[in-house]
């Protein structure tokens, strides 16, 4: 994810359909629908086979933080700061 979010290429398409995401309803809805939704399921799934007992709960947290620090470029999403957010994500939902 990471590696997309910051890829040079990529970047600025990803930044102006997330711009577009906040205005136009009907756009916001097939993003969920088409893509957003396969991409939690995805990451749920994921979770659930590393031993996380309610994936469909940690996938948010888990993916939220990322794309925050995305958003407002608050922080850069270097492989160090995801190494810790990773495990740390995952052990809140081990139980």
């Amino acid at each position: 994810m990471a590696a997309e979010l910051t890829d040079p290429l990529l970047e600025p398409l990803l930044r102006a359909v997330t711009a577009e995401l906040q205005v136009h309803d009907a756009l916001a809805v097939q993003y969920r629908d088409a893509l957003r939704s396969v991409q939690m399921a995805a990451i749920a799934h994921r979770l659930e086979r590393g031993g996380v007992t309610d994936p469909d709960e940690v996938a948010e947290p888990f993916v939220g933080p990322i794309m925050h620090r995305w958003w407002l470029h608050s922080h850069p999403l270097g492989r160090d700061r995801l190494s810790r957010h990773d495990p740390r994500t995952i052990r809140a939902g081990v139980r």
